[in-house]
């Protein structure tokens, strides 16, 4: 399994086998270095050692991964949903929830919260850039902001992505080799690392957020 290692374990001999020069060549014969079937090589354009690392992230085996959302665990039921009545989607601005109005500002709130903690995770990670999986853009407005499918996004470019997925305007996986950010539905954010992150997750509470430890369910392997 690939973790944050520049090596292979097990080469010839026991010998470590290089990274790089293994995944370039696997990843040119449409083969997953890991043996998961159903893979997809990467586009020719994407071809290049930062990008093929990248994409790794899904079949890698995160040491922390987290859900977090604005829903305080509390009010779940035993089958773990979520019993209070809120917001779910940024078009829901002007409509009553809990007896109170949904603002615009309440929105941004909440966005605002979610995009600070995620870069806050993949900045102390030092996950940065991500690498853009499997884009859905059935509005074309991740094209309009340039991002296409296993594009790399720097820190501006990634905020951009992260607002079009939580106003469910585009969708992606955003994956390094060391993080991931995945969006589920109704305002779910979930968030993978491979290093303790006290800091992001000492965010996230300032923030009015909930950290809970979870694996993701938008894994490319289910």
């Amino acid at each position: 399994m690939v973790r944050d290692s520049p090596h292979f374990p097990g080469g010839k001999d026991g010998a470590p086998v290089r990274f790089d020069h293994t995944v370039s060549l696997l990843v040119h014969q449409g083969i997953h270095p890991t043996g998961i079937t159903g893979y997809k090589p990467v586009p020719q354009r994407s071809r290049n050692v930062e990008a093929v690392r990248n994409l790794l992230t899904e079949w890698c085996l995160m040491r922390f991964e987290y859900r977090v959302t604005k829903y305080d665990p509390r009010h779940r039921d035993q089958e773990g949903r979520y019993t209070v009545d809120d917001w779910i989607l940024f078009s829901q601005i002007g409509k009553v929830f809990n007896g109170k109005r949904f603002t615009t500002d309440d929105y941004l709130q909440a966005e605002n919260a979610y995009v600070d903690t995620a870069l806050s995770f993949l900045t102390e990670a030092e996950a940065l850039p991500v690498c853009v999986r499997q884009l859905e853009d059935p509005h074309g407005e991740a094209a309009k902001i340039g991002v296409a499918d296993c594009d790399l996004l720097d820190r501006e470019r990634v905020v951009e992505m992260m607002r079009l997925a939580l106003r469910a305007r585009a969708w992606c996986r955003l994956v390094s080799s060391n993080a991931f950010v995945h969006f589920g539905y109704d305002y779910y954010m979930y968030i993978g690392v491979t290093v303790d992150c006290s800091e992001s997750r000492a965010l996230a509470v300032s923030r009015g957020l909930f950290v809970e430890d979870f694996r993701s369910p938008y894994h490319e392997d289910g």
